[in-house]
């Protein structure tokens, strides 16, 4: 070929050796994307609109489950103490903060809980989760 380039090809000057005689680009001229961000790139109108997990989100996911060390198994017995039998009631604890899910009786208990378990030593902070139910 006398024409280092080959009309209608996107790579022009790497694909050149890959087209036939007539300049049409043969199956191997188009080069394969190599990532999932350039076929996202290639395929999707607006790839910026899609939703991607945050660097925390991705950083939890290869953490995985996390056990709970004594203190944080000491510090939820303590809390299943105080709300002993108020309820239907699941305490998660990460480090000094508190997460209470469930549901309650009345209103009444709906206010007390998250200021008892406040009120305990070593919380830091209470996530009320609870509903009346």
């Amino acid at each position: 070929m006398s024409n280092p380039t080959a009309p209608g090809c996107a790579v022009m000057p790497r694909c050149a050796l890959r087209h036939s005689s007539n300049g049409i680009p043969s199956a191997n001229c188009v080069d394969m994307p190599k990532t999932y961000d350039e076929i996202v790139r290639k395929t999707v109108p607006e790839p910026d609109s899609s939703l991607r997990p945050s660097p925390e989100q991705v950083k939890q996911a290869y953490e995985g489950f996390r056990a709970m060390d004594p203190d944080e198994q000491a510090l939820q017995q303590r809390v299943l103490s105080a709300i002993g039998g108020r309820g239907d009631i699941t305490v998660e604890v990460d480090h000094d903060r508190v997460i209470l899910r469930g549901r309650v009786r009345d209103a009444g208990d709906l206010r007390r809980l998250p200021e008892i378990v406040r009120g305990l030593d070593g919380v830091g902070s209470v996530d009320d989760q609870l509903v009346i139910g």
